[in-house]
């Protein structure tokens, strides 16, 4: 059985959305729900890279809101 990351302070965005994911689809979430998040979570790591998730702010995430916003994307409620 493969070993799953620990949500951990320097854990990476990757490790943390691989987390979120299994805990999802865990929670049988519906696959066009998983879609959706999956979706947005890569245009997130796109925009910031594969921060640790202590470096991402209010402020980067404004900022990528304002990003989808100005390339005619729906921002991500």
């Amino acid at each position: 059985m493969e070993t799953l990351p620990t949500l951990r302070r320097d854990t990476s965005f990757t490790d943390a959305v691989d987390l979120h994911t299994l805990d999802c689809r865990a929670r049988r979430l519906s696959p066009r729900t998983l879609e959706v998040y999956a979706r947005n979570l890569t245009l997130f790591q796109r925009f910031a890279g594969d921060l640790p998730l202590t470096s991402i702010s209010s402020a980067l995430l404004r900022r990528f809101l304002i990003h989808l916003e100005e390339r005619g994307l729906a921002s991500v409620s």
